[in-house]
């Protein structure tokens, strides 16, 4: 099953819509909401960037073209960011990821649904993993 990753506002809730679960991906939980009121199913903030390349991009340090490129860098070298929501994917043929981001285009969100569509894309045309026949562990 290849799960589809949906962008949603945090504040444009259309939580009733769908049955698809909902994850808040931003590090910090949105200041005075509580989980029932945002119909949040999961909060998984390890997904966001790093604190430094956020405070980064945010003081307007870097363009948007190398936030871009160091956050996929941090996506491909430290799989802890998106295992959990690859880990869903398998179970789910929707997820919606949820976030105070509102730029469509430019915003990390967009570059984490890209990276995960790639991630199962990538998974389900490989073919499966002998190793266990090369490690005698039939």
């Amino acid at each position: 099953m290849k799960a589809h990753f949906q962008l949603q506002w945090l504040y444009n809730n259309d939580s009733e819509t769908s049955s698809a679960p909902r994850v808040l991906i931003d590090r910090l939980w949105p200041h005075g909401r509580t989980r029932s009121e945002l119909s949040i199913d999961h909060w998984w903030p390890e997904a966001a960037p790093s604190n430094s390349l956020k405070r980064e991009w945010t003081q307007e340090k870097m363009d948007w073209q190398r936030f871009a490129r160091r956050y996929r860098d941090e996506l491909h070298t430290d799989s802890s960011k998106t295992q959990r929501l690859l880990d869903l994917a398998q179970q789910q043929a929707a997820i919606i990821m949820i976030s105070q981001e509102r730029d469509p285009e430019q915003s990390w969100p967009h570059i984490l649904q890209e990276f995960l569509t790639k991630a199962l894309d990538t998974a389900a045309t490989s073919p499966p993993s002998n190793r266990g026949a090369a490690d005698g562990l039939d």
